[in-house]
């Protein structure tokens, strides 16, 4: 590092500033359009398709707890609104919150440091990959992330200032959050919390938080009871789906490992890459280093990076058993802007030409693994929209496909798009409770199945592929093809691999999924073979 490396933020004029940060902004909306493949059938699908709902009049009540989390639905619906009844407009939301949490992290960053740390944490945020992926793909985490980016900053803000407002605010960000994800939001308000009672001077100003955050969901409440007249709905409706679907307060959709996160922040290296290894460095020149302004801004960004990181790692779940909170991969996008600040100072305190060396891999390597993220998601919509477009073809016929290739398919008809009127769910195949009702042997059937669906390792998958495996007759097969960017990465990948180390190439692994695509299959189904098989197994159990 420079000996002679200025701490103090640099002075200058407000406009090289703020166009400083459109710069910043600009690259992040090209690198987010660029990579954009649009629809998968994932979570995308039912926050799109509440969303249309929504903006059509439709208040319809769910058990589902996706579909009750308005501070995704309405946005949607209103973006729909402005944008129209498309893609544009089931996307924007996520992308506007992806792009505010970078201006608020370029922000704070330039007020701390200087310019130099903030262009550096803006850059290192763009390309992180959970960040860039999540901008696009529709999923409550982007609006989660900068919820709660914005409620820290605000307490920060609140802090420097002492001004009631600004502490409010905080909380109301804090509720708001809790509009997109009720439950981690109160995980968070735990991390708030701690910040608030460590630097606030009066720490009678915590109650401030805790009204900006009841302020926020009185509203969320009333909406609750307008709809379905009981503004606890979601709560009820959260320990239906908590009784029905959970084995012992485990998770069927998580994981309850402690060290989860650490091992996603410093081991796995697919959702951030090399950002965290400069994060640790940034924390102890945000702790050491600079003035005792910087170094008091250093002190809050890693705290705030340890305690959210603490919090949602040990955070008690479950006393009896004793299981601590649900992970998943997606969640660990509320890491990335604290992690882009220390990551973005570490940086911004060597020479400039390290900084551009060390810089380079970061970007390369994070485009890269956003990339082929994006493929193995673009090859899973296709393997959803490859069942529709089967079914519109086979119109006199009865097709049964994943509940995400239903869940597309109600979006393409809410959106006015090419649907398909045929489609009935492989579940019903095999339910969970009695038995499969007999199928009409008037009418020709199809399956679609894929072996990274869910069904497929589910009970009607087990059917399928055990007692009434003789009743299919296989008839069409369909893959995703790659686009331009997806071709080239996915052709790197591949030659880069063909001259790995066996024991280097086990670790990229994960590759093998859109090196190999595994398309979806069509087997058309001999009614009478799987009514006879149906009844036969119903004799048994007997």
């Amino acid at each position: 590092m420079p000996r002679n490396t200025p701490y103090s933020p640099p002075s200058g004029p407000a406009w090289a500033s703020w166009a400083t940060l459109l710069v910043v902004l600009g690259v992040a909306l090209a690198v987010r359009l660029w990579l954009f493949f649009g629809l998968s059938g994932s979570d995308d699908a039912t926050y799109s398709r509440r969303g249309l709902e929504v903006a059509l009049g439709l208040w319809l009540p769910s058990d589902y707890i996706g579909d009750l989390r308005y501070g995704m639905n309405l946005p949607i619906a209103a973006s729909l609104k402005l944008l129209g009844m498309n893609t544009a407009g089931l996307a924007g939301w996520g992308l506007l919150c992806s792009l505010a949490e970078i201006a608020l992290v370029y922000l704070f960053a330039e007020r701390a440091w200087g310019r130099r740390a903030a262009v550096f944490a803006g850059m290192i945020l763009i390309v992180i990959p959970i960040h860039l992926s999540s901008a696009t793909n529709m999923w409550a985490d982007a609006p989660f992330s900068f919820f709660l980016t914005t409620s820290a900053l605000l307490l920060w803000s609140g802090v420097k200032s002492g001004r009631a407002a600004t502490i409010l605010g905080a909380g109301l960000a804090c509720g708001l959050a809790g509009w997109v994800k009720p439950e981690p939001a109160v995980v968070f308000g735990l991390t708030l919390t701690l910040l608030a009672l460590i630097h606030l001077r009066d720490r009678r100003q915590l109650l401030w938080i805790f009204a900006g955050g009841i302020l926020a969901a009185i509203p969320n409440l009333i909406l609750f009871a307008w709809a379905f007249g009981d503004p606890l709905y979601y709560l009820h409706a959260g320990t239906r789906n908590l009784q029905a679907n959970f084995i012992e307060n485990a998770a069927p959709w998580g994981d309850h490992s402690a060290t989860y996160y650490f091992r996603q922040l410093f081991l796995d290296g697919r959702s951030f890459w090399l950002a965290p290894l400069l994060a640790v460095p940034g924390m102890a020149l945000a702790l050491f280093k600079g003035s005792t302004e910087e170094r008091q801004a250093g002190r809050y960004a890693t705290l705030w990076a340890v305690l959210i990181v603490l919090s949602f790692s040990f955070f008690v779940y479950s006393v009896s058993p004793l299981r601590l909170i649900p992970k998943q991969q997606n969640y660990a996008l509320i890491f990335a802007a604290p992690v882009a600040l220390l990551a973005g100072l570490a940086l911004a305190r060597v020479w400039p030409a390290l900084a551009m060396v060390i810089l380079a891999p970061l970007v390369v390597g994070s485009l890269m693994l956003t990339t082929l993220d994006g493929y193995s998601r673009h090859l899973h919509g296709e393997t959803n929209f490859a069942s529709i477009r089967f079914a519109r073809q086979h119109p006199d016929a009865v097709v049964f496909v994943g509940q995400q290739a239903a869940n597309l398919n109600a979006v393409l008809s809410l959106m006015g798009r090419d649907h398909a009127a045929n489609l009935r769910l492989l579940s019903e195949l095999a339910p969970a409770r009695g038995e499969a009702s007999p199928l009409p042997l008037e009418r020709p059937h199809f399956v679609a199945i894929h072996p990274n669906w869910p069904e497929s390792r589910g009970r009607a998958g087990k059917r399928l592929k055990g007692e009434s495996a003789r009743c299919l007759r296989p008839v069409e097969e369909a893959v995703g093809t790659p686009n331009i960017t997806e071709s080239m990465v996915t052709g790197l990948v591949a030659r880069l691999r063909s001259v790995l180390p066996a024991a280097i190439d086990r670790q990229v692994s994960f590759t093998d999924e859109v090196l190999k695509p595994q398309p979806v299959r069509f087997h058309a189904l001999d009614s009478a073979c799987f009514n006879q098989g149906a009844t036969q197994l119903a004799c048994v159990r007997e």
